[in-house]
């Protein structure tokens, strides 16, 4: 905006424009001082240099309304953004006290009745449909690195996808909330695969990986009490 103003200001300077005391008109009577003038418009400042036509006058005027907005707009989209972070490390962060109240002991999924169990996969798949939604309107957010292992959603999702994966077993609500799970995460999956790896989603466990050292981890497997089979354990990568 400051160079497309710049330009039309340009042809009338300094023969439509006057100068405050102190000023050398014939210095302004270049690119340079276009783009001064445009960029003190833009801003809302005064930069001692004032149009003497009504259509310059107006155009003035409206570049400062646009600088308003934009400015107002660019504020309103980064703040917006840490909204976005914070509703992904809840997600990550919940899941990852399911795993560790798993891992002690403390409360087995598996001794939960199907309504409990139900209660618990239906709240992290609202949450993750809802990151998901969010990472479709504030894509730059994937850029955006977690450094705790606590509040990864990179790291906690393969734990995720064994729960929605052992849960299927269950009858009734609960495999049904498990389904819903395992949608939940392949439709995730397919939009960090698509718009952000330049893939195909072809399989979840490729995905994961794909993920993970897209975010430099890297996958190993070890032992987990929820599950029948060893899950995904991710350990930071050492490669820049």
């Amino acid at each position: 905006m400051v160079l497309g103003f710049a330009l039309i200001y340009r042809p009338w300077i300094p023969s439509a424009f006057t100068f405050a005391s102190g000023l050398q008109p014939e210095r302004y009577a270049s690119m340079a001082g276009a783009l001064n003038v445009s960029l003190s418009s833009l801003a809302g400042t005064s930069s001692g240099v004032y149009s003497t036509s009504l259509w310059l006058q107006f155009l003035i005027g409206l570049e400062a309304v646009f600088g308003f907005a934009v400015l107002t707009a660019s504020i309103s989209w980064i703040l917006s953004i840490y909204h976005v972070l914070e509703h992904r490390r809840s997600l990550a962060q919940e899941a990852t006290l399911l795993k560790s109240a798993q891992e002690r002991g403390m409360q087995r999924l598996d001794n939960l009745s199907d309504s409990e169990l139900e209660q618990i996969l239906l709240g992290l798949t609202s949450q993750l449909i809802t990151h998901r939604n969010e990472l479709t309107q504030f894509s730059i957010t994937y850029y955006f690195h977690e450094k705790e292992e606590g509040t990864s959603l990179v790291i906690i999702l393969p734990f995720l996808s064994d729960l929605a994966d052992k849960s299927r077993q269950r009858a009734g609500r609960a495999g049904i909330a498990a389904l819903i799970l395992g949608g939940a995460i392949d439709d995730y999956l397919k939009l960090i695969a698509t718009r952000f790896l330049n893939r195909t989603f072809r399989d979840r466990e490729e995905a994961l990986r794909a993920f993970a050292e897209d975010h430099r981890w890297t996958i190993a497997r070890s032992a987990f009490i929820v599950t029948g089979r060893a899950p995904f354990k991710l350990q930071q990568s050492n490669r820049k």
